[in-house]
């Protein structure tokens, strides 16, 4: 016997997404928008939006003190399209610690993954399908948790009185328009790259 099941209409759709367009963000959250280069500094994100895992922000970089450094990024719509995002910054490397292996994730969804055994300033590049967007407060969310499986504590293999648990150091992240990037992109200082 066939049962017939009730249809979604466009009624109940709106429904369904104005409720979703109204759950609050789980907490502070940093807002981006396409094209802009936010600083991981006192002076622009700042503690803002930084969930766990994360050290103090400093004048210039904000280091992750953890494996799992977690941030909320808002956007006052959900992008239509793939979007880049490019974080710029270089992994903690020294004597005792050879390179870092750094797995992003974002709403549970696997953006990137990197190896990197190069101290100079790095561009790592993931695609941000549209459907890994959650809609919340009439935007869209992104939780972004990198794991960071190799970070160290500097005064367990160096001469220092550093506690924190060091993996990478945050400088910059871009949100762009998805064309030209290439997911899991690693470019070295002084290297283009076209977005």
């Amino acid at each position: 016997m066939k049962r017939n099941l009730p249809l979604i209409t466009s009624p109940v759709l709106r429904i369904m997404k104005a409720v979703t367009a109204g759950i609050p963000l789980p907490g502070p959250s940093v807002t981006m928008h396409v094209g802009v280069t936010r600083a991981f500094c006192k002076t622009d994100i700042g503690d803002q939006g930084l969930l766990e895992g994360w050290s103090h922000s400093e004048e210039g970089h904000t280091w992750n003190d953890g494996r799992n450094p977690t941030l909320h990024v808002w956007t006052r719509s959900r992008p239509s399209f793939p979007c880049g995002l490019t974080v710029e910054g270089r992994p903690y490397l020294s004597e005792g610690c050879r390179h870092q292996t750094m797995t992003l994730f974002g709403n549970g969804y696997r953006l990137g993954s990197w190896w990197l055994s190069d101290s100079r300033p790095q561009k790592l590049t993931c695609i941000i399908e549209p459907e890994q967007w959650l809609p919340r407060s009439g935007g869209a969310m992104l939780k972004l948790t990198w794991n960071l499986a190799d970070s160290r504590k500097p005064f367990e293999i160096e001469y220092t009185q550093d506690h924190r648990l060091l993996g990478f150091c945050f400088h910059t992240m871009t949100l762009n328009a998805g064309e030209g990037v290439e997911p899991g992109q690693i470019v070295s200082e002084g290297e283009d790259v076209l977005f």
